[in-house]
């Protein structure tokens, strides 16, 4: 784009690789002189600006686990539903993840999964589901970069929290030993000594 204020009459064609794609056609540009002309173009003529690579989901699941970025949780959820069926949507991710549970026997009873992060009023899960994921986990190949993602309670306890109000809750492992300790109509916000048992 010119730098000076002076209306001047110009032209491009569109995608031009100084106008970026997704503000052709905005405010501002007819007061400055600019028309836009919406030509479809080869994606080869089209010169990419910038490439960015998404980290690995070890270390996406790694920050999501350590700080509780629900958000995270939300698109890793959507990205099992891609992986498996193609479509990047919280119910094929919910689908995905009941077709892993049945394809390693891992009993549903109880189970009701609305969203990725947990935080809908409406998600059920049992102790039994989440300690036999973990249980299954620690077979797993990936089990080493899991683990790792856990954050460390205290020597020998990793173990991720969720807490909602009157909701409380710890699963993960105590020296090696998966547990899931789940506790609802809790007012008590500090629960964690029942975990370590201090």
């Amino acid at each position: 784009f010119p730098s000076h204020d002076r209306a001047e009459e110009q032209s491009y064609d569109h995608p031009y690789e100084g106008i970026p794609r997704y503000k052709a056609g905005g405010a501002g540009y007819h007061e400055k002189g600019i028309r836009i002309h919406n030509k479809e173009k080869p994606q080869s003529s089209c010169t990419p600006l910038l490439t960015t690579l998404s980290p690995t989901v070890g270390e996406i699941v790694y920050q999501t686990n350590q700080h509780s970025i629900n958000l995270y949780a939300e698109h890793l959820l959507k990205k099992m539903g891609e992986a498996v069926f193609k479509q990047g949507s919280t119910q094929a991710g919910i689908k995905a993840l009941l077709q892993f549970c049945q394809t390693h026997q891992i009993d549903l009873t109880g189970w009701l999964q609305c969203d990725g992060s947990g935080l809908s009023r409406k998600n059920l899960i049992t102790a039994k589901m989440l300690t036999s994921l973990l249980v299954y986990m620690k077979k797993s190949p990936s089990f080493p970069l899991f683990f790792a993602s856990l954050p460390q309670i205290e020597e020998g306890i990793r173990a991720k929290s969720g807490s909602m109000s009157l909701v409380k809750g710890y699963t993960g492992y105590a020296h090696h030993i998966a547990f899931t300790i789940l506790i609802n109509n809790c007012a008590d916000k500090q629960i964690l000594p029942i975990v370590t048992g201090k």
